[in-house]
């Protein structure tokens, strides 16, 4: 940006406005249907191996996609979230949160990570978790009171 066009208020405000839009997360209408297909459904969780489990990121119905990271469905009761910012720590703090506290967390099944030198930290992460129906944050933000 130049910077006379940096120093004024309106072009900023703007500015980020346009970004802020361009900025949104990409989500399947499918993925929230409580009767759908999922590519889980009817299956048992500990015979899909994390190979497979990896693959199915990128043909599931998505949920929530920002940036490198995705969440898909899985089944009616399973949600997978993957990307090079998906650690393991966030898998056991999830697994903290739920032992000591009664915050509700989803339950976390399995959680993993494949070698990837195309990712910042050297890998990919995934989390298969338990899917919590209700309306995610990013569509009720902006209606939520700010005394909350």
């Amino acid at each position: 940006m130049e910077s006379s066009l940096c120093n004024n208020p309106t072009f900023i405000a703007i500015y980020l406005t346009e970004m802020e839009l361009s900025i949104r997360p990409i989500a399947h209408p499918q993925s929230r249907d409580p009767h759908g297909f999922f590519p889980l459904d009817g299956k048992d969780l500990n015979s899909v191996t994390d190979e497979a489990l990896a693959t199915l990121l990128t043909s599931s119905p998505i949920l929530h996609q920002l940036g490198g990271t995705t969440v898909v469905r899985l089944s009616e009761t399973l949600i997978m979230k993957g990307g090079g910012s998906v650690m393991a720590s966030e898998a056991e703090m999830l697994r903290l949160i739920a032992s000591r506290t009664t915050i509700r967390a989803p339950r976390v099944y399995r959680s993993f990570q494949v070698k990837d030198d195309t990712q910042y930290f050297g890998t990919s992460g995934y989390i298969v978790m338990d899917f919590i129906p209700g309306q995610p944050l990013d569509e009720s933000w902006n209606s939520l009171s700010r005394d909350t």
